[in-house]
């Protein structure tokens, strides 16, 4: 002790052996010193002795000198208890003056740490003859250089014997900044565990990745022990992790750092190499972050992963502060350089764990059974939408936040917990300040204390709305497909649907659908109250669609693009109102929110869903769009096959008649054939036959050979076209000999019931055409002029040239049955026929004029037909161009350009 306390100030070995040499020095003014720690050295007296020789007043002067300028507080004690003597230190920090040293008295020091005055009593006794250093204590001076700065001191008492009395020197060190160097210390290593013990509470794999190569920066403790450890900081995702490429997690890295846009993915299927080096196939919850720096550039990526193999709950380990804190030096030699290193490393863990909270939307709590208390983080707050601090510190203000129909489950839940000592796991609906709700996860742990009561609970929050909106959508989608493919009745099936989406996507559900004729209709209207439904279906009359407005259900139909108004304001309300009435109506409805979307297959708008948000006060955003867009194409997809469906079977009741039909026409002519060839054999056999019956006989062979012969070729032409292979030999002629020629021929043929009226241009009309495919099509329709007027009257053959002079119309007009409202496409098509004429049973394929549309068509004309009713006759017309080369398309014929047919 004695070489130590020489050496702190600045006393060498040498000093000290020339110190122990000096006979009145030894014995007055520096004790002698035991090495075992015997005695401890008496600093000189306030009066010293007169020096016997010059060597010794040295000595004296540099231990004196040494005594005044020692850095640490040096007081020497009397047996009654006042100050001999006490060194410049001692005075600046007690603020005493030696003039003042006859009133100090140790036993009233009230600065003295506890024990020190103990400890001088007992040294002055005798009981104490070695130095005690006494545990650190605060120090307040009332006077000094810093009056009321606490000071932490450390107090040592030599107890030293004398020749005269014995004396007691206190020795007073600063300890301050080692004091608080070790408070820091603690105070580090209890933030350190509370952050672990919460990590551990955390159900989710969380790792940091640096760089387009994904190097790990952060590894959560569950990423190792899935790997059998080893450290991977540092090391690339690919390069630790190799079993990983080709299962697309890496591709997804790559993809959210390029793009700066996250990824959430439900139940992906990963293989990874355990600890155990086996392959296993694990399901995770998986959502991956961009990490931006201060300019909003991605330095990296974050991934959090839950595994749901088997509903474990992950836990969370936050990096620990051991790495940060195995350099301290031992207790007492702790800087405060190295301090400030540990609180700086204490604050960068804390970021990185904010950083994953904040990405990961996980908020921690603590509550102590004890005191009711219950502590929130600032992550935690805001999952509950409250800023920080705004959380009300109590259990009730937590279970008063959430959902009324999954408080008593969730409370429950915590109840069980607290009750075993045990962890819990809830998922709830919490009701923000603002009135919106967010689906939140909650897992914890009950920790008792050593006689098993239960005395804190430690847990996360993790929100989970998103995962909770996907599955909704994915049964929603999975219930409404369902519906869809029940039935083959699509507006039945589609009223199912709009109810399925009302209340769970929308408040309202409308859904319309493209008739053949072009009309749109509404087939479906959901709301919960019937009496709303009414109400819509009563407005759809009273205010039915504008077909030419720009905006909703036209719109949609027109251009086959979706509409959403997230927000429905009243000016929206005034531009839609067809009067005061209506927008007093839609004012009363409540309209908040709307999305319009189409509903089309192989490229078709087939109709339109509209989705309406009102009383429950919810607002339409992308994701709503993207399900109500998914549902479209389910629903349309179900309507476009039940329209298949339907045309299937048409076609087959088509195909049926078709083959009735053709049987009864080709009998027709054959049974003729067999009937004369029948009686001629007989003539011949009974001797021969007169040349008038033979002539007869041989007319009658030869028009029924004619009409299988146009039979035959009708349904070559059918089976051509629908190969796409009616040839075409477009010569240049003049149309208007061409239609005088087939009204000559088609006039001689006529009987004495009908008359034919030809009216043609007196100019020539040249054109481009194939003049054997017109003049089928012009022959066609005049033998269904003189067919459909079984009565007799007259024909008109017209021909005439377009306003424009680069078209001729041409018309055939006749006195017959008609065309009963509805039926004037209908003949257009294969083996179409009109009503009348079935019902008249008048004889035909329904194939001529189907063969004529395409003939005309493919010169780039239009036929249409033109009838009053029923009994009020037909007009057919065509128009041609007049150009030398056949056009690709048809353009529109304005009612202007047509040629009416004379009286």
């Amino acid at each position: 002790m004695t070489g130590t306390w020489v050496s702190r100030y600045g006393l060498g070995a040498d000093d000290l052996a020339e110190a122990e040499r000096g006979d009145d020095v030894a014995q007055d003014q520096i004790p002698a010193a035991d090495n075992q720690g015997g005695q401890a050295l008496r600093p000189p007296a306030t009066s010293a002795r007169t020096s016997g020789s010059n060597d010794r007043s040295r000595d004296h002067s540099r231990l004196r000198s040494l005594f005044d300028i020692s850095p640490v507080a040096i007081q020497v004690i009397g047996p009654d208890g006042h100050l001999l003597d006490a060194n410049p230190a001692w005075r600046r920090l007690w603020g005493l003056d030696p003039d003042r040293f006859g009133t100090y008295e140790v036993r009233r020091d009230g600065h003295l740490a506890a024990g020190v005055v103990e400890a001088v009593e007992r040294a002055f006794t005798g009981e104490v003859t070695t130095p005690t250093t006494l545990p650190p204590a605060a120090f307040t001076s009332e006077f000094g250089s810093s009056p009321g700065q606490s000071r932490w001191l450390r107090t040592t008492v030599h107890p030293v014997a004398g020749e005269i009395q014995p004396e007691v020197v206190l020795l007073h060190e600063d300890v301050t900044d080692q004091h608080h160097a070790e408070e820091a210390r603690r105070s580090a290593e209890d933030r350190g565990a509370r952050l672990e013990t919460l990590l551990l509470q955390v159900p989710v794999i969380v790792n940091i990745h640096r760089g387009p190569d994904h190097v790990f920066d952060l590894v959560h403790p569950l990423t190792t022990r899935l790997l059998g450890g080893g450290d991977l900081r540092g090391t690339s995702m690919r390069d630790a992790l190799p079993e990983l490429e080709g299962q697309r997690i890496c591709e997804v890295l790559d993809r959210v750092y390029a793009t700066g846009e996250p990824f959430v993915g439900t139940e992906v299927t990963i293989q990874l190499r355990e600890a155990d080096e086996m392959d296993r196939t694990s399901v995770f919850d998986v959502v991956v972050q961009p990490i931006r720096d201060a300019t909003g550039v991605v330095e990296g990526v974050m991934t959090s992963a839950v595994d749901v193999t088997q509903q474990i709950v992950a836990r969370r380990r936050a990096e620990t502060l051991a790495a940060e804190l195995a350099t301290e030096r031992d207790r007492l030699g702790l800087e405060v350089a190295e301090r400030r290193r540990a609180e700086a490393a204490l604050e960068a863990s804390q970021e990185r764990l904010e950083l994953a909270q904040q990405a990961g939307r996980i908020g921690t709590f603590e509550y102590d059974l004890r005191s009711g208390v219950v502590t929130w983080s600032d992550e935690l707050e805001a999952l509950y939408g409250l800023p920080p601090g705004g959380f009300g510190g109590r259990y009730e203000h937590w279970s008063h936040t959430v959902h009324p129909d999954d408080r008593p489950d969730a409370e429950a839940a915590v109840g069980r917990a607290i009750a075993t000592a045990g962890s819990f796991e809830a998922e709830f609906r919490a009701i923000r300040p603002d009135g919106s709700t967010r689906w939140l996860a909650a897992r914890g742990q009950v920790y008792p204390d050593d006689t098993g009561r239960p005395v804190r609970l430690i847990g996360i929050n993790m929100d989970v709305t998103e995962r909770r909106r996907a599955e909704d959508r994915l049964r929603f989608l999975a219930e409404a497909s369902s519906l869809l493919a029940g039935s083959l009745d699509y507006a039945t099936t589609l009223e199912s649907v709009a109810r399925l989406a009302v209340p769970g996507m929308a408040d309202w559900c409308a859904v319309d659908i493209v008739s053949d004729d072009g009309s749109v209709e509404r087939v479906a209207v959901a709301h919960v109250d019937p009496e709303k439904v009414a109400l819509a279906r009563s407005l759809e009359q009273r205010y039915p669609s504008n077909p030419d407005a720009p905006y909703g259900v036209p719109n949609v139909l027109r251009t086959g693009r979706s509409e959403i108004y997230p927000e429905i304001d009243d000016s929206m309300l005034v531009a839609t109102a067809r009067d005061a009435e209506h927008l007093e109506i839609l004012r009363a409805v409540g309209l908040r929110s709307g999305m319009v979307v189409p509903l089309v297959a192989r490229g078709r708008a087939l109709g339109a869903i509209t989705l309406i948000a009102s009383e429950s006060g919810r607002t339409f955003g992308q994701d709503d769009l993207a399900l109500a867009e998914d549902l479209a194409r389910r629903a349309a997809a179900a309507v476009d096959n039940a329209r298949l469906f339907g045309q299937a079977q048409a076609a087959v009741r088509a195909r049926d008649q078709f083959l009735s039909i053709a049987a009864h026409e080709l009998r027709t002519p054959v049974a003729g054939l067999k009937g004369y060839a029948q009686m001629l054999l007989r003539a011949q056999q009974r001797g021969g036959i007169s040349p008038e019956r033979l002539t007869q006989a041989l007319r009658t062979v030869n028009t029924a050979s004619d009409r299988l012969a146009t039979l035959t070729d009708d349904l070559l032409d059918v089976s051509r076209i629908r190969l796409g292979q009616l040839p075409l030999r477009p010569v240049p002629l003049d149309l208007v000999a061409l239609v005088r020629d087939v009204g000559s021929r088609f006039g001689d043929g006529l009987g004495s019931a009908h008359r034919l009226v030809l009216d043609v241009s007196p100019y020539p009309v040249m054109t481009t055409v194939d003049a054997a495919r017109i003049e089928q099509v012009l022959t066609n329709l005049l033998d269904n002029a003189r067919k459909y007027a079984p009565e007799g009257g007259e024909i008109c053959l017209s021909l005439r040239e377009g306003a424009d002079g680069h078209r001729v119309e041409l018309s055939v007009q006749d006195a017959g049955i008609g065309l009963p409202a509805g039926t004037t496409e209908v003949i257009f098509e294969p083996f179409g026929r009109a009503a009348n004429a079935a019902a008249r049973n008048l004889p035909g394929l329904g194939l001529g004029l189907y063969i004529c549309r395409d003939i005309v068509e493919r010169h780039g004309g239009r036929i249409w037909a033109e009838s009053a009713g029923d009994d009020r006759g037909t007009t057919m017309r065509i128009w041609l161009p007049t150009d030398t080369a056949l056009p690709h398309a048809p353009p529109s014929l304005d009612d202007g350009d047509r040629v009416a047919p004379p009286s």
